[in-house]
């Protein structure tokens, strides 16, 4: 559990707020082992790459260049792999979005204002 919530957050978050970090704990502790490990395994056959060229809507891309979980340049791949994406990536974690929550949602709601309707 602990290895789990270590590979999401960076570990200044997690040593900065204790607080966040017992909250994904419980989250990853209320998940059934069988249900985590099927989502894990899910996760690691998942190979999505020869379809995103397909998708033709803008797209924004969210990283966290300390993410231990999945490593930046396998997200700059999947957004260079999108033909309209907007990568970012922010000084976070996996969570970025625990981690700056502030930030990533000024980025998500400024990607769907401008966003053509």
């Amino acid at each position: 559990m602990r290895a789990t919530v270590d590979r999401w957050l960076s570990p200044v978050v997690a040593q900065a707020s204790p607080t966040t970090t017992r909250w994904l704990e419980g989250l990853v502790r209320s998940t059934s082992r069988e249900g985590y490990r099927q989502a894990v395994r899910t996760i690691q056959r998942l190979d999505h790459l020869a379809v995103l060229s397909a998708i033709e809507c803008p797209a924004l891309v969210i990283a966290g260049a300390a993410d231990r979980a999945v490593p930046l340049a396998a997200v700059r791949t999947v957004a260079a792999t999108l033909p309209a994406a907007d990568f970012v990536a922010l000084d976070t974690g996996h969570m970025s979005n625990v981690e700056q929550p502030a930030t990533f949602a000024a980025l998500v709601s400024g990607f769907v204002r401008a966003a053509p309707r």
